[in-house]
């Protein structure tokens, strides 16, 4: 995310048409997701780093556009007539110079956020993926591919149980049952 708002920031300097593609792609991007996976699935593990997220890619847009103001600022300070050329020139480029300290500003608030960001969606996924060993515990099969053999594998916690906290370490129980009679 964070090569995403230095794009769009940088993209300023080809007068935001990067910006603004990089943005209205990363929108499409959020929706077609939203719509293609279950909405309670998406929205408990998109919505709480989410939105600090795309507050910092609206700010690199953003950002993105103060860039291309500065540049008109610049090039409207380019005057053809002699007089007062020079003055006019020097006042534009330290509006120049104040609008891409904003930016650099802008870039720390970013940079900020997206830590932020990350942080909350590393501390998700390890939620995210211990539920999910969880589930896949439960539903496993018992069959193999020989219908002579079934299995079963459970923890052995104090009590038979089909999942484990991830701080503990017992010992892990497979059962299997052969029938040797069958064919």
């Amino acid at each position: 995310n964070f090569s995403v708002a230095m794009n769009m920031i940088f993209g300023g300097l080809y007068f935001s048409t990067m910006s603004t593609y990089l943005l209205i792609f990363n929108a499409l991007v959020i929706g077609y997701s939203a719509c293609a996976t279950n909405l309670f699935y998406f929205i408990s593990f998109t919505l709480p780093h989410g939105i600090i997220e795309l507050f910092a890619i609206v700010l690199a847009c953003g950002a993105g556009f103060r860039v291309t103001h500065a540049i008109f600022v610049l090039i409207s300070g380019i005057k053809i007539s002699k007089e007062n050329r020079n003055d006019i020139f020097v006042e534009h480029v330290e509006i120049c110079c104040k609008m891409l300290s904003d930016v650099l500003i802008m870039i720390v608030i970013i940079a900020i956020l997206l830590i932020i960001a990350m942080t909350m969606e590393n501390m998700l996924l390890i939620v995210k993926e211990s539920y999910a060993a969880i589930e896949e515990l439960e539903e496993q099969k018992t069959v193999s591919s020989n219908k002579n053999v079934s299995f079963d594998t459970f923890f052995y916690v104090g009590k038979n149980t089909h999942s484990i906290g991830l701080d503990t370490s017992k010992e892990s129980i497979v059962n299997f049952e052969v029938n040797v009679g069958e064919r």
